[in-house]
Parts: C-alpha cells; structure tokens; sequence
C-alpha cells in the first residue's frame, strides 16, 4: 500500500472507533443515569430512539458487547422503556438489524459467558414470540425482507441458543 492509501485506512479506523465509542457513551448514560433521563420523558424517548437508530456498534467489540448488553436488559426487564415511545413497529425492525449484527461469535468470544449470550437469545424470543403487537410482526417480517443470509442466521443462532 502506499503511504497515502495507508493514511486513508488509518483515518476511517479512526473515525469508526470514535463514532463507535459516541454510541457507546449514550448506551451508558442511558444505562446509568435512567432515573435523571425518565424524569424528561421527551427527551427519554428521544434518547432512546436516537440511540438505536445509532446501533449496532461494528468496530469496537469490547463497547458493542456493553451495548448489546444494556439493550438486552432494557428488552428483558423494562420493554416499554424501549418500545414506549415512538413507532413499535420502526423500532422491532431496527432491533432486527441490532440483533442480526449483535450475536455473532466475535462480539462473545472474548470472556463472555453463555449467561450473557443466554440473555440476548431471551431478548430475541421476546422480541419474536412475547413482545406486544405489532413488534413480534414487525420482528419477523425484518429479518425475512430486510437482513441478510448472514444476518437471518445469526438471529436463528440466537433464538435457539440454549
């Protein structure tokens, strides 16, 4: 390569590590300062949509796996956190793309456990089978239409994980 190609490379590193790391730095405020952001449900809802139309992180595995983390707790233990606010329906097909993205193995490799991949197999069931309509619909009909091979394989991947 030349110097000029390699500088260029190095650039785009750059920039996908940091807007990796932006996206990260909202999933932890809204992770650990949930009680500051629900007292402004505007700006919550906002938050939280801003956030996963950010989503997934593809770079920064040790950030993505924080995230996906984060996400699967909010799904699990306080869905209408996710789903409150906004289009149930965009924000299923939205969670299809993060998902499709998330369980794949260089993002659990690395010291994570099969509890933690337990959780996001849990939030993609949800998501899929329990969820309030139309996110189930909406779910499925994503991961049919819009994801990839690859994608469809991963949240399969996840649904049967045990």
């Amino acid at each position: 390569m030349t110097p000029k190609v390699e500088a260029k490379q190095m650039k785009v590193t750059q920039y996908h590590h940091a807007r990796d790391n932006a996206i990260a730095s909202i999933g932890k405020i809204l992770k650990f300062r949930q009680s500051y952001i629900n007292s402004n449900p505007q700006v919550s809802a906002q938050l939280v949509q801003y956030w996963l139309g950010l989503l997934p992180i593809t770079h920064d595995t040790e950030e993505a796996q924080s995230n996906y983390e984060y996400l699967c707790d909010f799904i699990l233990e306080q869905p209408q956190f996710i789903f409150g606010s906004g289009d149930p329906a965009a924000t299923a097909r939205q969670l299809a793309t993060i998902y499709g993205e998330a369980f794949q193995e260089q993002y659990w490799a690395e010291g994570k456990t099969a509890q933690q991949k337990e959780k996001m197999a849990l939030a993609v069931r949800y998501l899929m089978n329990q969820a309030p309509s139309p996110v189930p619909e909406s779910f499925k009909a994503a991961c049919e239409n819009v994801l990839s091979k690859e994608s469809r394989e991963h949240i399969e991947a996840a649904f049967n994980f045990q």
